[in-house]
């Protein structure tokens, strides 16, 4: 149970319920997405549980620098797999052939965080 001195030093009881509904949104979304395999069930997780560090007026910055930095983990993966010889397509189902999205989430929320200071 969170005290009533935790929730002023956050914000506010209205700043946490924001963030909780920023959490449950991205989520639902994640979990949609994962459903049809265009995400992982663990980035789904992560990028909730990030969600709830940010307020909803902020979702939108969160998710563009997410997105940034995913793109450019995407380009330095494609050149990584090239220099390897490896193939650019995931070539087995070994998780470890895959895009690593966890990383870009995690950068993209310090960006987020730096950039709306």
């Amino acid at each position: 149970m969170i005290s009533r001195s935790a929730a002023s030093l956050s914000g506010g009881w209205t700043t946490l319920g924001g963030q909780l509904l920023h959490a449950a949104i991205a989520l639902g979304i994640g979990m949609i997405l994962f459903r049809f395999g265009l995400f992982g069930g663990g980035d789904a997780k992560f990028y909730a549980a990030v969600a709830a560090c940010f307020a909803p007026a902020h979702a939108v910055a969160l998710l563009l620098a997410v997105a940034l930095c995913g793109l450019l983990l995407l380009v330095l993966w494609f050149f990584y797999r090239r220099i390897k010889g490896k193939p650019v397509r995931r070539s087995s189902n070994d998780p470890s052939d895959s895009l690593p999205y966890g990383m870009a989430i995690g950068m993209g929320a310090i960006v987020a965080t730096f950039t709306l200071v």
